[in-house]
C-alpha cells in the first residue's frame, strides 16, 4: 500500500470482503500519512459477480444457469496443467457457492442495492467493478440487468 500511494493508484480486490477492507483502510492510511487530500483518493475497488431481474427468484434462475460456464473457464488453464486452481475459494464453481461468499449478487433492483450499500460500509472501497456479462448469459439476460442496474440500482447509489 504505501507504494499504490504514494503513486496514486487504483487498486482492487478480488476476494473476501474482510481482505478488502483491510486494503482500503491500509490505502486510507497511507495517503493520510503522506497529507495528499482525500477528496483526490484514487479508487479503493472490488470485484463482484450482479445479475438484476424483477424479482430475486428469476435473478437467480439466471445466474445459477450462467454462472457454470464462467467459473470453469477461469479454471481451464490451470486445471489442464495439473495446478491448483489457487482462487477456487473466491470463485467456486456454482452460483449458490459464490453468493453464500458474498462474491456475487443476484435479486431485484432493491435487494441488489441492499448488497452494494451493505458492501460499501462492510468494506470502505469507493468502486465496485460489476461483473454483470459472464458465462452463458444470454443477450436478452444482460440487456434487461444492464437496464434494471441503470435505471434502479446506480441512481440510489450516487
Amino acid at each position: 500500500m504505501p507504494w499504490a500511494a504514494s503513486l496514486g493508484v487504483n487498486v482492487v480486490s478480488l476476494g473476501p470482503a474482510a481482505r478488502a477492507q483491510a486494503i482500503a483502510a491500509r490505502y486510507r492510511e497511507e495517503w493520510e500519512k503522506l497529507g495528499k487530500p482525500p477528496q483526490d483518493l484514487p479508487k479503493i475497488g472490488i470485484t463482484r459477480h450482479i445479475v438484476v431481474a424483477p424479482s430475486d427468484a428469476q435473478a437467480k434462475r439466471i445466474a445459477r444457469a450462467a454462472y457454470p460456464r464462467w467459473a470453469n473457464a477461469i479454471a481451464f488453464l490451470w486445471e489442464r496443467s495439473g495446478i491448483d486452481f489457487l482462487l477456487k475459494g473466491i470463485y467456486p464453481k456454482e452460483w449458490d457457492a459464490l453468493e453464500s461468499l458474498g462474491h456475487g449478487v443476484a435479486g431485484s433492483p432493491d435487494t441488489v442495492r441492499a448488497y452494494l450499500e451493505n458492501l460499501q460500509r462492510e468494506t470502505g472501497v469507493n468502486y465496485v467493478l460489476c461483473q454483470m456479462i459472464f458465462g452463458d448469459l444470454t443477450f436478452a439476460d444482460a440487456e434487461a440487468s444492464l437496464t434494471l442496474f441503470g435505471g434502479e440500482v446506480m441512481p440510489a447509489l450516487r
